[in-house]
Protein backbone atom coordinates (compact mmCIF):
# COMPACT_ATOMS: atom_id res chain seq x y z
CA UNK A 1 0.00 0.00 0.00
CA UNK A 2 2.30 2.82 1.23
CA UNK A 3 5.86 2.61 -0.13
CA UNK A 4 7.47 5.53 1.73
CA UNK A 5 6.95 9.06 2.96
CA UNK A 6 7.27 11.06 -0.24
CA UNK A 7 7.52 14.52 1.30
CA UNK A 8 6.31 16.75 4.12
CA UNK A 9 4.58 19.98 3.15
CA UNK A 10 5.48 22.98 5.33
CA UNK A 11 3.59 26.29 5.33
CA UNK A 12 5.96 29.27 5.22
CA UNK A 13 5.48 33.05 5.38
CA UNK A 14 8.24 33.96 2.89
CA UNK A 15 9.14 31.29 0.33
CA UNK A 16 12.37 32.95 -0.81
CA UNK A 17 13.66 33.31 2.76
CA UNK A 18 12.75 29.71 3.57
CA UNK A 19 14.38 28.34 0.40
CA UNK A 20 17.60 30.17 1.29
CA UNK A 21 17.51 28.77 4.84
CA UNK A 22 16.91 25.16 3.82
CA UNK A 23 19.37 25.26 0.92
CA UNK A 24 22.19 27.53 2.15
CA UNK A 25 22.07 26.80 5.88
CA UNK A 26 20.87 23.19 5.99
CA UNK A 27 22.28 21.99 2.65
CA UNK A 28 19.06 20.91 0.92
CA UNK A 29 19.15 20.86 -2.89
CA UNK A 30 16.45 22.96 -4.57
CA UNK A 31 14.62 20.63 -6.95
CA UNK A 32 12.13 23.13 -8.37
CA UNK A 33 9.74 26.04 -7.98
CA UNK A 34 6.22 26.65 -9.25
CA UNK A 35 3.44 29.16 -8.75
CA UNK A 36 -0.28 28.81 -9.30
CA UNK A 37 -1.16 32.12 -10.99
CA UNK A 38 -4.88 31.66 -10.23
CA UNK A 39 -4.57 31.09 -6.48
CA UNK A 40 -1.24 32.80 -5.76
CA UNK A 41 0.15 29.65 -4.11
CA UNK A 42 3.96 29.46 -4.42
CA UNK A 43 5.72 26.10 -4.00
CA UNK A 44 9.33 24.93 -3.79
CA UNK A 45 10.57 21.35 -3.53
CA UNK A 46 13.87 20.71 -1.74
CA UNK A 47 15.71 17.42 -1.33
CA UNK A 48 18.24 16.03 1.12
CA UNK A 49 19.32 12.40 0.76
CA UNK A 50 16.21 10.34 -0.04
CA UNK A 51 13.91 12.82 1.71
CA UNK A 52 12.04 15.80 0.37
CA UNK A 53 10.14 18.77 1.74
CA UNK A 54 7.61 20.95 -0.03
CA UNK A 55 7.51 24.59 1.05
CA UNK A 56 4.14 26.29 0.48
CA UNK A 57 3.57 30.04 0.63
CA UNK A 58 -0.14 30.85 0.47
CA UNK A 59 -1.28 34.38 -0.44
CA UNK A 60 -2.94 34.81 2.99
CA UNK A 61 -0.43 32.84 5.05
CA UNK A 62 -1.08 34.49 8.42
CA UNK A 63 -4.58 33.00 8.42
CA UNK A 64 -3.42 29.57 7.28
CA UNK A 65 -0.57 29.40 9.82
CA UNK A 66 -3.21 29.36 12.56
CA UNK A 67 -3.95 25.82 11.29
CA UNK A 68 -0.37 24.70 12.01
CA UNK A 69 2.94 24.77 10.17
CA UNK A 70 2.85 21.23 8.78
CA UNK A 71 0.50 21.40 5.79
CA UNK A 72 0.45 17.68 4.95
CA UNK A 73 2.46 14.47 4.78
CA UNK A 74 2.61 12.75 1.37
CA UNK A 75 2.90 8.99 0.94
CA UNK A 76 4.33 7.40 -2.24
CA UNK A 77 2.10 4.69 -3.70
CA UNK A 78 2.21 2.50 -6.83
CA UNK A 79 -1.40 2.70 -8.04
CA UNK A 80 -3.16 5.68 -6.49
CA UNK A 81 -6.66 4.66 -7.65
CA UNK A 82 -6.38 1.30 -5.85
CA UNK A 83 -5.14 2.84 -2.60
CA UNK A 84 -7.81 5.55 -2.72
CA UNK A 85 -10.52 2.92 -3.28
CA UNK A 86 -9.19 0.88 -0.32
CA UNK A 87 -9.29 3.96 1.90
CA UNK A 88 -12.88 4.76 0.91
CA UNK A 89 -13.89 1.11 1.43
CA UNK A 90 -12.41 1.34 4.93
CA UNK A 91 -14.55 4.40 5.67
CA UNK A 92 -11.67 6.87 5.64
CA UNK A 93 -12.72 10.46 4.96
CA UNK A 94 -11.28 11.58 1.63
CA UNK A 95 -11.00 15.09 0.29
CA UNK A 96 -10.48 13.87 -3.27
CA UNK A 97 -12.57 10.94 -4.52
CA UNK A 98 -10.40 10.73 -7.63
CA UNK A 99 -6.74 11.67 -8.21
CA UNK A 100 -5.65 14.93 -9.80
CA UNK A 101 -2.77 15.04 -12.28
CA UNK A 102 -0.05 17.60 -11.52
CA UNK A 103 3.33 18.43 -13.06
CA UNK A 104 2.48 16.21 -16.05
CA UNK A 105 3.84 13.03 -14.46
CA UNK A 106 2.29 12.86 -11.00
CA UNK A 107 -1.12 11.99 -9.55
CA UNK A 108 -2.19 13.17 -6.09
CA UNK A 109 -5.22 12.77 -3.84
CA UNK A 110 -5.79 13.98 -0.29
CA UNK A 111 -7.47 12.25 2.64
CA UNK A 112 -7.74 12.81 6.39
CA UNK A 113 -6.27 10.99 9.36
CA UNK A 114 -8.36 10.24 12.46
CA UNK A 115 -7.65 13.65 14.02
CA UNK A 116 -8.25 15.61 10.82
CA UNK A 117 -4.60 15.71 9.72
CA UNK A 118 -4.25 16.20 5.97
CA UNK A 119 -2.51 13.30 4.22
CA UNK A 120 -1.62 12.92 0.56
CA UNK A 121 -1.31 9.95 -1.77
CA UNK A 122 1.40 10.54 -4.39
CA UNK A 123 1.99 8.46 -7.51
CA UNK A 124 4.84 9.41 -9.85
CA UNK A 125 4.97 7.89 -13.33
Amino acid sequence: MIKKIEHVGIRVKDLERSVKFYSQVLGFMVRGHTENKQTGLKIAFLKVGDSEIELLQYPNEEERLSQGVIAHIAFRVDVIEDVLANLMDAGVEVRDESPKEVFGDTKIAFFYGPDGELLELYEKK
